[in-house]
């Protein structure tokens, strides 16, 4: 009997809509099944932009159900919270998160990457090219937790620089 396909979900929030948004979701959203944005700003403003944003590139926006990690200016104060609703909302197999400055090189490779993956494999640590020089090279580069088996429970912590 020949199994599903593993189901792939794009975790991501954000609190402006932004040219920089519109092109994470132009680089990622094709590759999954489902796409989640929270939304973690009270304003009104923002809110209806990234509601639109959202619906122009079939992506589920949720208002983040906690304000109270928001501070008067609308910065955000645990980004690990934030982090831990947006995967909250994926019912797939398997998630990526991206911010909304990222943009995703290579995603036609991420469903056979799910799908060849032994089962005692609960996730891949990827490079994030952090930051780059003015000719695009990365100057900086680190391993992220950032493509992840749902069926292990991953639990995002830390107010800032969180980790799962």
């Amino acid at each position: 009997m020949k199994q599903r396909p593993p189901s792939l979900g794009l975790a991501m929030i954000c609190n402006v809509a932004s040219e920089d948004l519109e092109a994470a979701l132009v680089s990622a959203r094709p590759h999954f099944d489902q796409a989640v944005l929270v939304m973690t700003t009270r304003d009104e403003a923002q809110l209806t932009a990234l509601r639109a944003i959202c619906e122009k590139h079939k992506v589920e926006a949720h208002q983040l159900a906690d304000l109270s990690i928001l501070d008067e200016e609308n910065a955000l104060l645990h980004f690990g919270k934030a982090r831990q609703e947006s995967f909250d909302h994926l019912t797939t197999d398997w998630a990526m998160w991206l911010d909304a400055d990222d943009t995703l090189e290579g995603g036609e490779h991420l469903r056979e990457l799910a799908a060849s993956c032994p089962p005692n494999v609960i996730g891949y640590w990827l490079p994030y090219f952090y930051t780059t020089d003015e000719y695009g090279n990365a100057t900086t580069v680190h391993s992220r937790e950032r493509f992840m088996r749902l069926s292990v429970g991953w639990q995002w912590r830390s107010r800032v620089h969180e980790t799962a």
